[in-house]
């Protein structure tokens, strides 16, 4: 184990006279005392917090001076039934920001070209909060005068903002121009479902017309006369004689009277040879040599 690592977290004195004694740096008499004892320039985090003293690191006379950043006004998330037209959905907020995005880095690589804000990372050109501003009001944008409003804290926007105004203005007419291809698609298979409905109502009216037809037609075919006579009753007395004697009738406490039915012996089966000549074909079957 490295005595210096494990050692150097748990110093409570001085970080640098730790590693002085640790690696024998000489003069030790002077490298083991603290920071503020050895009257260093750069003293270490434990001796500053020990004497409540910071750091003050000035920037060089070259470089230039950056402007109070203020964080813009949240837009307001309660949208009216009539503002919701307004809002952009997922893919159209997705394909704006690359708009947006596609814009800082060319301002970003004109800048350079042109030696200024060098030292500048590559969102301070067009801040993630500006971004959210311009994609939440992208559809209220009417005039660059409005622009330069929900903007007014952009550090570019004196120079810039009439080449961001032109991305806006791009950016409204694709989204616009999406929604109404969509529209029109919408309508027209609304117009074609109609159509299919309005079609099937006809040909069912057409084919309930016809079968009323055919019914009439029909009824119209038959001729019946209008009285038909009904059979006459017949009555015990009018029976023919013959009836009385087949039929078999008997009182109660009497003996069946009923004949026993002749028994059969059941139809032999056919045989296999017999079976297969049935289902042979009739003729015969020319046969190519």
């Amino acid at each position: 184990m490295d005595v210096a690592k494990a050692g150097f977290p748990m110093e409570k004195y001085c970080y640098i006279a730790f590693l002085n004694k640790h690696y024998r740096n000489p003069p030790l008499e002077t490298t083991s005392l603290d920071c503020i004892e050895a009257k260093r320039l750069l003293p270490c985090s434990l001796c500053l917090s020990c004497t409540n003293k910071t750091l003050d690191f000035f920037a060089p006379e070259t470089s230039l001076e950056f402007a109070a950043f203020t964080e813009p006004t949240p837009a307001s998330s309660s949208p009216s039934t009539g503002l919701k037209k307004l809002k952009l959905t997922r893919k159209e907020r997705d394909s704006a920001r690359s708009h947006l995005m596609d814009f800082r880095n060319s301002l970003r690589r004109k800048e350079h070209n042109r030696g200024k804000f060098l030292e500048h990372p590559q969102t301070m050109f067009l801040s993630s909060s500006i971004q959210t501003v311009l994609l939440d009001k992208m559809l209220e944008i009417t005039s660059l005068s409005h622009l330069q409003r929900l903007v007014q804290d952009w550090r570019h926007c004196e120079a810039h903002s009439t080449m961001l105004y032109d991305v806006v203005l791009k950016v409204q007419r694709e989204i616009r121009g999406k929604r109404n291809e969509a529209r029109e698609a919408r309508n027209a298979a609304t117009r074609r479902k109609r159509a299919g409905k309005r079609k099937a109502a006809e040909l069912s009216e057409d084919t309930d017309e016809d079968f009323d037809n055919e019914r009439d037609e029909t009824d119209s075919d038959l001729d019946l006369p209008e009285n038909i006579p009904l059979p006459a009753k017949t009555t015990h007395a009018q029976k023919p004689a013959h009836a009385a004697s087949d039929a078999c009738t008997r009182t109660a406490l009497q003996t069946v009277t009923n004949t026993k039915r002749p028994c059969h012996a059941p139809p032999s089966l056919l045989t296999a040879a017999k079976t297969a000549e049935e289902y042979r074909p009739r003729y015969k079957p020319w046969i190519r040599r």
